[in-house]
């Protein structure tokens, strides 16, 4: 499943912008045209390597 950039940062629970800049580090992208879409599972694997264990 593919979601836009809107779509990613309502799953995330962060803005738009955050996404925007963070291109490096963030999840992974794909740009068709002028669309950016985020994979579901690129998403999900991005947000477990960002779990902090005490």
């Amino acid at each position: 499943m593919y979601m836009n950039r809107r779509e990613t940062a309502a799953f995330m629970g962060v803005s738009e912008k955050f996404l925007a800049t963070h291109l490096l580090d963030g999840p992974k992208r794909l740009k068709v045209g002028t669309k950016v879409l985020y994979r579901l599972s690129d998403v999900e694997d991005w947000m477990k390597h960002q779990e902090v264990s005490r």
